[in-house]
């Protein structure tokens, strides 16, 4: 078996969503103040991915979106096509030296780029929903 030389602190499940709880702050600020101040922005960005944060994390529902994350990417071919790109990414180093740190830095794009907009929009449709739920 293939041992990568270097470490990295892979993130919990949780942050995961992180970003996707941030992009979509982002968003709602947006939506709210049309002209906000820039420093003003930044602070409503951060107010609302904290209560987002914590309505998720109290409520345990961070838990069923990430396994619903996880199933959707799984069910599309995601997951199979992140591995390939794995194998062709080490492939390619033939002999040379590869660390953990490089392979994730060349697959971190590709990953993004490959998320199909339907599993996006589920996603961001289940935040919303669960956000304007009980208030």
């Amino acid at each position: 078996m293939y041992q990568a030389k270097g470490s990295i602190h892979l993130p919990n499940k949780q942050k995961n969503i992180v970003l996707i709880l941030h992009h979509f702050a982002v968003i709602m600020v947006q939506l709210s103040s049309p002209w906000p101040h820039e420093g003003q922005q930044q602070r409503q960005q951060q107010q609302i991915e904290s209560a987002i944060r914590h309505k998720l994390e109290t409520s345990g529902e961070i838990d069923r979106i990430h396994h619903r994350l996880h199933a959707n990417l799984t069910e599309c071919g995601w997951r199979n096509i992140l591995q390939e790109s794995a194998k062709e990414a080490i492939r390619r180093k033939g002999l040379q030296p590869i660390t953990l740190d490089s392979l994730v830095a060349e697959l971190v794009p590709v990953g993004r780029a490959t998320i199909p907009g339907e599993v996006k929009v589920k996603l961001v449709e289940h935040l919303k929903s669960q956000c304007f739920r009980d208030g």
